[in-house]
């Protein structure tokens, strides 16, 4: 009787996502995705391959037009699924994936791509670390939509979009080049980019672990070292031919004045937090497994503040002239040249002006995010109708092998959605009147 009444229920779900199912598209046997980089990713669909997708790093010289440049172990990788349960595209941004049962294998999307998953099952094994964008910093976005997503046993799993943290300068500002030159202010450090946008749709999470999403802003960067003052330039004996011959002291000539110190670079503003959405179905809440899955939107830090340079010292005082005349000749030929003791040198020149350390970047602004009950309309309406082909044909393969409870759960979903669709029924409204059928 139960058998019966899923076997309706199928026929009844046809009927009512028929509308949703017409925008599913049919796969193509080859396409291949060359990005600006020349890196590959070319799907073949063979309709009697696995159900799960197989991973192969492509040799360098099919993966670029010019050979030449392409760097060592390869660049691009070739993925062979069968077309009934796996498909995914790719365009200069976004890394697209549909499938039944998905294990992520991290050689299936890439780091500097969004990435957007719709499948009927989801296990993850490792983090998704998504870096920000090349030019912004911005975080990138990553949106998982999936009946059950499975976490692992012994670990925590990290989704991640966080902004990149802003540039901080390696090297000191420049010193002063010449003789009591001001060392050059430093820079201000790099502004924080704005974390991305994490969007999680399930109706249920499995497995004892936890998921953490986080889309925090970048950290500011620090400002720039002041670079230092140079020394101020030596004094030097003045010149006066009579002052021996007369018997003066002369003074030597005053150092000149050290350079001013560098001030130090403003810290960079810490980039605002993302957004981080978790849409759980009915079912999920009431489960209560929104307590496993933590968000994080936090604004980045601001930067510290550069430290200021040295001053330069203040340049020593030229020696002074000698004072004592004598006769370096003889009786016939006087030849008169001065001798010590020298006059006193000259003061020393004041060193430079101090300046002041740079001052801390602003902290970026929280994000917003939430994780809590979404009505079956609002699941419904983030549904891509092609995760609707895949979930149908996932819970008819798992009739035909007498996955009941898998089949039934999928069942269950579809029908909630297409009952949303339609105004009508909830979660639990299918629950019931399939039980009594």
């Amino acid at each position: 009787m139960k058998q019966l009444g899923l076997a309706l229920l199928s026929v009844s779900l046809c009927l009512q996502l028929l509308p949703m199912a017409l925008q599913c598209c049919t796969a193509q046997i080859t396409e291949t995705f060359v990005d600006q980089d020349q890196r590959a990713t070319q799907m073949q669909y063979l309709p009697g391959a696995p159900r799960a997708p197989m991973v192969h790093v492509l040799p360098v010289d099919k993966t670029r037009r010019d050979a030449s440049t392409a760097p060592a172990g390869g660049s691009g990788v070739r993925i062979v699924a069968n077309p009934d349960e796996y498909y995914q595209s790719e365009d200069d941004t976004t890394v697209y994936i549909f499938a039944t049962e998905l294990r992520l294998d991290a050689r299936l999307w890439r780091s500097d791509r969004n990435l957007v998953i719709n499948a009927v099952s989801v296990e993850v094994i490792e983090d998704i670390v998504l870096e920000p964008e090349e030019g912004t910093g911005t975080g990138r976005n990553l949106t998982i939509h999936a009946v059950n997503i499975t976490l692992p046993e012994n670990r925590a799993i990290t989704f991640s979009a966080r902004g990149r943290p802003g540039q901080t300068a390696r090297e000191p500002a420049a010193d002063g080049v010449a003789s009591g030159a001001a060392g050059a202010a430093g820079a201000m450090g790099g502004n924080g980019g704005r974390g991305g946008v994490i969007t999680v749709i399930t109706a249920s999470v499995l497995g004892p672990g936890r998921l953490l999403l986080n889309a925090d802003g970048g950290a500011g960067g620090q400002g720039q070292k002041g670079g230092n003052g140079r020394a101020g330039v030596l004094g030097v004996t003045p010149s006066d031919p009579d002052a021996c011959a007369n018997g003066r002291s002369v003074v030597g000539a005053p150092g000149g004045p050290g350079g001013d110190a560098g001030a130090g670079g403003a810290g960079g503003a810490g980039g605002a937090g993302g957004k981080v959405f978790v849409h759980l179905a009915p079912s999920a809440s009431a489960a209560g497994e929104h307590t496993k899955v933590d968000i994080s939107v936090l604004g980045g830090v601001g930067g510290e503040g550069g430290g200021a340079g040295n001053v330069g010292v203040g340049g020593h005082g030229g020696p002074g002239r000698p004072t004592v005349k004598y006769d370096a000749g003889n009786r016939f030929d006087h030849h008169w040249k001065c001798r010590a003791p020298l006059g006193p040198d000259g003061p020393t020149g004041s060193p430079g002006k101090s300046r002041a350390a740079g001052p801390s970047g602003a902290p970026g602004r929280n994000g917003s995010g939430s994780v809590g009950e979404e009505s079956w309309r609002e699941i419904a309406q983030l549904t891509h109708p092609k995760m609707i082909c895949f979930a149908q044909h996932a819970a008819d393969r798992a009739y035909k092998e007498m996955n009941i409870p898998y089949a039934y759960n999928v069942y269950l979903y579809l029908y909630s959605l297409g009952s949303a669709f339609n105004g009508s029924a909830s979660w639990a409204g299918a629950s019931s009147s399939s039980s009594s059928s």
